[in-house]
């Protein structure tokens, strides 16, 4: 196993839970999507994982707690991309990459880091932009150049809190497809925040629901997002049509 987590809680004032008792555990090379209303903890959830939230409860790596790992050992086993990232800066694009390289440097970059850093670039299908202005760059381009700089720390483990909220179809189709080649190509272990369950449906292997601050529903697909588990946590009728492309259609009640 590589990540497991146990019974973790989280609150940002006393009496007051975003997360309670949440469990679950993710394999070599799996897709974790979490799904859930807005506010149900699922940003939350991630920044327990990635170290920079105080919880209760256990989230291990390997089987060692991460709150005994030092900052630089988190950095080189779990890639983050935030679901807002700055980008008014004007960076060049390269420079922006060879940031995930930090924990592996002393004294300066070495060759190797370029290396690393030209290689992401080249995965995510940005090869020739790495002079480029961040700035220069549409939305699908400087999502992927976020999910470089977090390849280039080399995770084991990659978070990512809606990396395709601000994308077009097309974008977020590119990405999540990126996404699910990166996952089989490297064995890489993903967890992913998004809000479209179709999408979640097409790149998961594993999804859960939360609602208020509570895990309703964890395992395959085909058993979590079903109209049942839909209406309990979105509080919407659905029809669920399962095919090579899975679509969930929302509808009200009709008076």
């Amino acid at each position: 196993m590589v990540l497991e987590c146990k019974d973790v809680s989280f609150g940002y004032r006393k009496n007051k839970k975003v997360l309670e008792d949440i469990n679950f555990q993710i394999k070599e090379g799996e897709i974790l999507s979490l799904l859930g209303p807005n506010g149900t903890g699922k940003s939350t959830l991630l920044n327990c994982i990635n170290g920079t939230l105080h919880y209760s409860g256990q989230i291990e790596i390997h089987g060692q707690d991460i709150r005994n790992l030092s900052l630089k050992k988190k950095a080189k086993l779990v890639g983050y991309v935030p679901q807002q990232m700055k980008s008014d800066f004007n960076l060049k694009v390269i420079d922006f990459v060879m940031m995930g390289r930090i924990p592996y440097s002393r004294f300066g970059f070495k060759e190797e880091d370029r290396r690393i850093a030209f290689s992401t670039l080249k995965k995510v299908g940005l090869e020739g932009f790495e002079l480029r202005s961040l700035n220069e760059l549409s939305g699908g381009e400087k999502q992927k150049v976020y999910i470089s700089r977090a390849l280039t720390q080399e995770p084991e483990i990659l978070i990512l809190d809606e990396p395709t909220s601000a994308l077009d179809l097309r974008n977020q189709l590119d990405v999540m497809e990126l996404l699910s080649e990166l996952s089989a190509e490297e064995k890489l272990s993903m967890i992913i925040s998004i809000h479209d369950l179709s999408l979640a449906s097409m790149f998961s292997d594993k999804v859960m629901m939360l609602k208020d601050c509570h895990l309703v529903a964890t395992g395959t697909v085909d058993k979590t997002i079903t109209e049942e588990h839909i209406r309990e946590v979105y509080g919407v009728n659905s029809s669920v049509v399962k095919d090579t492309y899975k679509y969930i259609h929302l509808h009200r009640d009709e008076k």
